[in-house]
């Protein structure tokens, strides 16, 4: 029911809201040697903040885990055709395997 100019099917985004805790917590998020999001979806998406921010990980030496939206944006889609980014597709039949996976490289932090 949150009234807003930025809507993900029927969920408003308190734009605002989200942009106020990324400013405060971006000292935090950038001295830290993991960092783990979930999401980068159309939500998060809106915020210029956000991008920014998953732009400073992205071209720094910390590590970024993190899910990210399936369908196309372009935003995203930057993220997921760079070199340096090793996408695993989660799938249901093989959620075993995928999760094992995801361990190993965490353990690897």
């Amino acid at each position: 029911g949150l009234k807003s100019k930025h809507k993900v099917g029927s969920y408003g985004v308190d734009l605002e809201e989200f942009e106020s805790l990324l400013e405060k917590e971006k000292l935090n998020i950038m001295k830290s040697s993991c960092v783990i999001i979930d999401e980068i979806g159309k939500m998060e998406l809106f915020s210029h903040i956000f991008r920014e921010i998953i732009g400073e990980l992205l071209n720094s030496n910390q590590t970024l885990v993190g899910t990210i939206i399936y369908k196309p944006h372009p935003f995203a889609d930057s993220i997921k055709a760079r070199e340096d980014v090793e996408l695993i597709k989660m799938d249901r039949n093989a959620f075993h395997d995928t999760k094992n996976k995801i361990l190993n490289i965490l353990k690897l932090i």
